[in-house]
């Protein structure tokens, strides 16, 4: 029991020292999308928005409904959704320069 709840709270440690970018990209891989992808698109929006929007992304995404997790375009529909289109614009470039690398 004990042991049990150490290592849960080391993994809620290493979950809040996380960068906001290695969250955006890890809430991509949850809604199913391929690694690369993910990698990809977290690394451009990472160069392209603050630490605090890449943060604000990655928690809409934690909050969005598990149930479309597993639709494929569920993380990008949602972020489309957001009330934000500084943040909407980034995010369809960096899909733009991500489909171009594959």
């Amino acid at each position: 029991m004990r042991a049990g709840l150490i290592i849960a709270a080391l993994a809620a440690s290493a979950c809040a020292s996380m960068s906001p970018a290695s969250r955006l990209e890890n809430r991509f891989i949850a809604f199913g999308m391929e690694p690369p992808m993910a990698a990809c698109l977290a690394g451009e929006l990472d160069e392209d928005l603050t630490g605090r929007e890449l943060g604000a992304v990655a928690d809409f995404l934690e909050r969005f409904e598990d149930a479309d997790r597993g639709r494929p375009g569920a993380a990008i529909d949602a972020i489309m959704s957001m009330d934000n289109p500084e943040i909407v614009a980034s995010i369809a470039a960096a899909g733009i320069a991500c489909a171009f690398r594959r």
